[in-house]
């Protein structure tokens, strides 16, 4: 590690890290020589406040069977990156002394070599651990660490890395390990387009050696008897509560006593050589094998096993969600939500149970009467951790609906054919009733027969279902006018005097006739008698009914002699 010393405005003197923490890796992922990353950083401290942040430091050092390959600045870039993405994660004040070789041909595929510190005891690893923890993972594995030896007595080694990072070493220039790789192989060297078909992925590769030489080891792998082991066998589990000192099949990461089973380690017997890699899965940098044309990346999950192994990762800024309490609402309706991060970044929603909304950017439309509980989600980015969402939960009442109004029906005359009416919408969408409230009509289906004449009224009515309550009865009333008839009465012959006999008009309606009769006769029903001679007129009648008007006066004459 270089060391500046540099005049403080205040008088004091500071000691600045030159290759250290987040600059240095912004710098080597930039692709700046390394005589411009320590003049970039020399400039940075010399214009800004001093305040020593711990950082994390690979001090790297390649070896001339790799500075020698003809690509040997893209390899070294590749190394370079791996490591400033672990430095730009973790916080430990601790410079890691890395020699990288080349190793001709394809013998090997990517290597590791540590040098180790111990024997410790149970207990001094318990207490290390003890004193570096500041996560929660931190604190679930310890919480489910013994305070008496789960090994029965065993020995407990770490690397000199680990070790550093624990307080159990001093710092130190001596070498903490070599990583080395096979020159033969078909890697890609690109740190921004990183999945290449049929090429492994180098930078994962990398970080796959470069983390086991921070202690991301088990026992078996230290070649140690009586026996040896490390911190990451603490956690392999075979099942709940039941901790496996030794490689199984089956055998899982977990930090809170085997309950629950984070990923699983690669058992020797079945998947290669290293039983503190992960079995075989989703791609990730700690994988027993890395396949080509994909990205390894250094998962989430690999950051938690080197925190509970002792180091502190970057921790991001907690971030919090106010959301304002939602008002009773009812179906139909829509309200704009507006929840806020305490970070500033912008929230979400979405909907956490009950299946009657849905959303659209921050509107909610309420479409279920019930409960509905809505989450407020903010998934946080590089300098906030995601906030734990909020939730809502809002009452959703029945919704009030509409009937729209009736076409309007044009009046009609008695003896219409039978005619098809439109039923008016419900604003809810729910199907409409429509029945004769009064007047001379009947309904079926959507076909009206008119019965007769008056004033018809008719009724729209929804009675609501689980969402929506009913809605108010709307009506509409037309006018049937009665419809007109004729009489048909025909002529009749000159009669004797004494003659009977019956008077056959006929009205169009149907509807009885009625005669009157003027002159020498008389009626009686419908049979006229003749009385005496002279000249007799004879008139036939229909009054009409409810649905029928007057017909006009039929009117016969006929000579009686």
């Amino acid at each position: 590690m270089i060391f500046f010393y540099i005049y403080h405005p205040l008088g004091y003197y500071n000691r600045v890290m030159i290759f250290s923490g987040k600059l240095k890796g912004m710098f080597r992922r930039l692709g700046f020589p390394m005589f411009l990353r320590s003049l970039g950083l020399v400039l940075f401290f010399l214009f800004s406040p001093i305040n020593s942040v711990p950082a994390l430091t690979f001090n790297l050092t390649y070896d001339y069977s790799v500075t020698s390959l003809p690509n040997a600045t893209a390899y070294m870039n590749a190394v370079d990156f791996a490591a400033a993405e672990l430095e730009d994660v973790f916080t430990d004040d601790v410079t890691i002394n890395v020699t990288v070789y080349a190793v001709s041909g394809t013998s090997i595929y990517g290597h590791s070599t540590y040098g180790v510190s111990g024997p410790f005891t149970y207990g001094q690893i318990r207490n290390a651990l003890s004193s570096k923890s500041t996560t929660a993972d931190d604190r679930s594995a310890l919480s489910y660490l013994p305070y008496s030896d789960p090994s029965s007595g065993g020995v407990f080694y770490l690397t000199r890395a680990q070790a550093k990072a624990l307080g159990l070493l001093s710092p130190s220039t001596y070498s903490d390990g070599t990583f080395s790789f096979g020159a033969g192989q078909s890697f890609n060297l690109d740190t921004t387009y990183r999945a290449m078909s049929g090429r492994g992925d180098f930078v994962g590769i990398a970080q796959h050696e470069l983390s086991e030489i921070m202690g991301r080891t088990m026992g078996a792998n230290l070649g140690y008897s009586n026996p040896g082991y490390t911190v990451f066998d603490l956690f392999r589990f075979t099942n709940s509560g039941l901790r496996s000192f030794y490689p199984a099949s089956g055998a899982y990461f977990s930090i809170d006593g085997g309950y629950n089973q984070l990923k699983t380690f690669n058992f020797p017997n079945g998947n290669g050589s290293d039983p503190g890699d992960w079995a075989p899965g989703s791609n990730d940098a700690c994988n027993n094998y890395a396949y080509f044309g994909v990205v390894n990346e250094f998962s989430d999950l690999d950051i938690r096993v080197m925190d509970v192994l002792g180091y502190k990762p970057f921790e991001l800024t907690a971030q919090g969600i106010i959301f304002p309490a939602v008002a009773s609402v009812k179906v139909g309706q829509s309200v704009t939500l507006s929840a806020t991060a305490t970070s500033g970044l912008p929230v979400s929603y979405s909907v956490y149970s009950g299946t009657g909304a849905s959303i659209y950017g921050n509107r909610v439309t309420f479409t279920t009467a019930g409960t509905v509980q809505i989450a407020a989600n903010q998934g946080g980015n590089a300098d906030f951790a995601a906030a734990w969402p909020v939730l809502q939960t809002v009452v959703v009442k029945k919704g009030s609906q509409s009937i729209a109004p009736f076409s309007i029906i044009p009046e009609k005359t008695y003896g219409v054919a039978p005619f098809g009416i439109t039923f008016p919408k419900a604003t809810s969408g729910l199907a409409v009733k429509v029945t004769v409230k009064s007047g001379p009509a009947t309904i079926s289906g959507k076909t009206l027969t008119i019965t007769g004449a008056g004033v018809v009224t008719m009724a729209a009515n929804q009675a609501g279902n689980a969402n929506y309550t009913a809605a108010k009865e709307i009506t509409t009333s037309f006018a049937v006018a009665k419809t007109s008839q004729t009489l048909t009465f025909r002529a009749i012959a000159n009669q004797k005097i004494g003659a009977v006999f019956t008077l056959r008009a006929t009205a169009s309606s149907g509807l009885v006739v009625t005669y009157s009769v003027s002159g020498p006769a008389k009626i009686s029903g419908n049979r006229l008698t003749v009385t005496g001679a002279g000249k007799v007129a004879v008139g036939a009648h229909q009054t009409g009914n409810a649905s029928y008007a007057p017909a006009p006066l039929a009117r016969v004459s006929f000579t009686a002699n």
